[in-house]
């Protein structure tokens, strides 16, 4: 086991712990609470109430006695008298050594600044021993190290909330699990994200209900059915709520409901990278254009063929042979499968050619072997997550990070105001009906390690999807 994981398991079992004293704490409260409201409504209760009213006329009457001997006390006099000629004549010995605090003592307004500056130090001292706002938590799947579906745990960590004015505290329902998120847990992305030895959230996309929401979001409010999703490198939202930018969230359309919705948002996100920003296609407006879509059943792909179709392209679709039905159903005008060799996949591919565009979504073919399918002036383009090459950076370029993100933007990433164009675009397309999520199988939070080994074997059709009511 590496030091990291140790550490990252030990700090779980610290967090159980810390559970479990808080519960007893909880219960002995409870207990103490009832025990003196017994007291407090029987006769012992009565007497106490009665002692304690003659303790407190005792006490006050011996205040005054001492108030009125000690104005009578001629002793009592004369100190003061020595006191005040004492402090006279420190504070003329202080004027002689030093002209300035004379002229301080005689500045109001510095006086006015020391007793500012008196009462601001011993108001912060004496609220230090105030009970503090103690923070809540929530439960979430963490990638503890980066040695693969095995470093991952459900974990209890801090709940977020929302700081800034454009932030949207949600409470998740239901999220996906991506191709990224197999890759982030075995290190792809950890430099920009930030975290080189672990320890963060995985989860790209969410739907759930709205439960706070900043002044600076105006068309999202409490209780809004919502989905959204998140660039590769900002934290995960496989927890039970989150926070994220207003204009990364969108209401989700009325006829899906949390396990179907929440195949679309990040997946539609690549898509449309893959298709508009980087394909140079339109919607609505791609007419006669050929396009083929490798591994067209994935979570991606099957995206990718639905928009490719309605937009008005001829598609074209390899897939396994046992999925050929739900490419079809997909509405792929010629749908062709894969075979073993990679020669045979493209010969077949050939009669259909050459593709305006071709879109990688899976690993049935390598990029090298699909050069001779284009037309001329194609693109290739994919919905995969591609390598980066801050992940080999060595410890003394990580310091400078931060400076290199400051000048040059973080790589395969959209700007956060572009996040919300793709996810308006298909809200409007599943509620009217053209657009249908696949879904492959729904897991609970405590699955999601065995999910993501499943994800790696590529036997998977559709997305799959988390549920955090099954906690």
């Amino acid at each position: 086991m590496k030091p990291e994981e140790l550490l990252f398991r030990l700090e779980q079992a610290s967090n159980n712990l810390m559970l479990r004293m808080e519960w007893q704490t909880i219960a002995f409260n409870e207990r103490l609470v009832g025990l003196l409201e017994r007291i407090s409504h029987s006769t012992a209760g009565d007497r106490y109430r009665e002692v304690a009213a003659v303790m407190k006329e005792i006490l006050i009457r011996i205040v005054h006695a001492v108030k009125e001997r000690a104005a009578q006390s001629e002793h009592i006099s004369i100190l003061k008298e020595i006191a005040k000629t004492h402090l006279k004549l420190l504070a003329r010995r202080l004027s002689v050594m030093s002209p300035y605090v004379h002229k301080v003592i005689e500045n109001r307004l510095a006086i006015a600044y020391v007793s500012l500056l008196i009462g601001f130090l011993g108001g912060k001292y004496w609220i230090s021993g105030y009970p503090q706002l103690q923070p809540l938590h929530m439960m979430s799947v963490v990638c503890g190290s980066y040695s693969g579906p095995d470093g991952l745990a459900l974990c209890r960590i801090e709940m977020p909330r929302v700081q800034c004015n454009d932030e949207v505290l949600i409470k998740v329902m239901s999220a996906g699990l991506d191709r990224s998120d197999l890759l982030a847990v075995s290190g792809w992305g950890k430099v920009e994200r930030g975290k080189v030895y672990g320890g963060f959230s995985i989860g790209r996309d969410f739907c759930g209900v709205v439960v706070e929401a900043g002044i600076g979001v105006a068309h999202l409010h409490p209780g809004d059915r919502v989905w959204g999703a998140v660039p590769y490198n900002m934290a995960g939202t496989l927890s039970e709520q989150v926070v994220v930018k207003g204009q990364m969230v969108q209401r989700m359309p009325t006829n899906l409901n949390w396990e179907g919705a929440a195949t679309v948002p990040y997946s539609a996100l690549q898509v449309w990278g893959a298709l508009v920003w980087r394909g140079g296609l339109k919607p609505d407006q791609a007419a006669g254009v050929s396009v083929l879509v490798v591994d067209g059943v994935t979570d991606t792909g099957c995206l990718a063929v639905q928009l490719a179709c309605m937009w008005g392209a001829n598609v074209t679709v390899l897939c396994p042979a046992r999925t050929v039905p739900l490419a079809h159903a997909l509405g792929a005008h010629i749908v062709v499968a894969a075979r073993d060799e990679i020669a045979e996949c493209i010969q077949d591919l050939q009669e259909s050619g050459p593709f305006d565009l071709i879109v990688h979504s899976g690993d049935l073919l390598p990029k090298s072997s699909i050069a001779s399918l284009l037309a001329l002036n194609g693109k290739c383009t994919t919905t995969l997550p591609s390598s980066l090459s801050s992940d080999g950076w060595g410890r003394l370029r990580r310091m400078f990070h931060p400076l290199w993100r400051s000048l040059f933007s973080t790589p395969n990433t959209p700007r956060p105001n572009k996040v919300c164009e793709p996810l308006i675009y298909v809200t409007s397309a599943v509620q009217s009906g053209k657009l249908q999520p696949v879904l492959d199988t729904v897991l609970s939070p405590q699955e999601v390690g065995a999910a993501l080994a499943r994800l790696a074997t590529q036997d998977i059709v559709g997305k799959s999807v988390v549920l955090f009511d099954r906690i």
